[in-house]
């Protein structure tokens, strides 16, 4: 039986946000509502609503 997990965060605040897998099939997906990062945001399965990214250069979603 192939499960999707959806993990959902509302108004957190992260350092940096990094998930190694697993990447199969797409099972695991992570929505993010009104989040700040003040770091790197490295994933695939993600979708950012309202969130802030800052602090960081070296970044493209940087504006």
């Amino acid at each position: 039986m192939k499960k999707n997990i959806k993990i959902n965060f509302v108004n957190c605040k992260f350092k940096g946000f990094y998930n190694g897998g697993p990447y199969n099939d797409h099972k695991l997906s992570f929505n993010f509502e009104y989040c700040t990062f003040a770091g790197g945001v490295k994933e695939i399965n993600i979708s950012l609503n309202h969130c802030k990214i800052g602090r960081f250069i070296s970044d493209a979603m940087n504006p």
